[in-house]
């Protein structure tokens, strides 16, 4: 399913926001991906369009779908629509849309629930202890 970014956000905004979704986030050098798996070898697939900059731009395409992982090979199938992609565009919008911006230095993280900035390094302590 192919959605948009509600409003401009750095890329680290977006990290804590799939980071706080349960997603494992990876930075390409265009795009930010992330994967967060299901049950039965299914995953979610999320990519961002950041082009390669700090500042992902508002309307930046996002893409959400389910992965089938194949059993001991590299290949998959792929689900791009359905009512449990719909719902975690949704929330990923959502999300975007109403997490607070990090204005600390580089490095730093604000968290997209509650607003505090940390060091990068602690947001998954943070997320856990706080937002559980």
């Amino acid at each position: 399913m192919k959605g948009a970014v509600p409003r401009r956000v750095n890329i680290t905004t977006a990290e804590a926001v799939l980071l706080s979704m349960g997603y494992k986030v990876f930075r390409e050098t265009f795009d930010l991906v992330a994967v967060r798996h299901l049950e039965n070898g299914k995953r979610f697939h999320t990519r961002i369009e950041a082009h390669g900059e700090p500042v992902v731009p508002k309307g930046a395409e996002i893409d959400v779908h389910i992965d089938y992982l194949g059993e001991r090979s590299h290949s998959h199938g792929s689900r791009a629509e359905g009512e449990t992609i719909r719902i975690e565009m949704d929330t990923l919008q959502d999300f975007l849309a109403s997490a607070k911006p990090s204005r600390g230095a580089p490095g730093f993280i604000a968290c997209p629930m509650c607003g505090k900035e940390m060091a990068a390094a602690l947001f998954e302590t943070h997320r856990k202890i706080s937002h559980r």
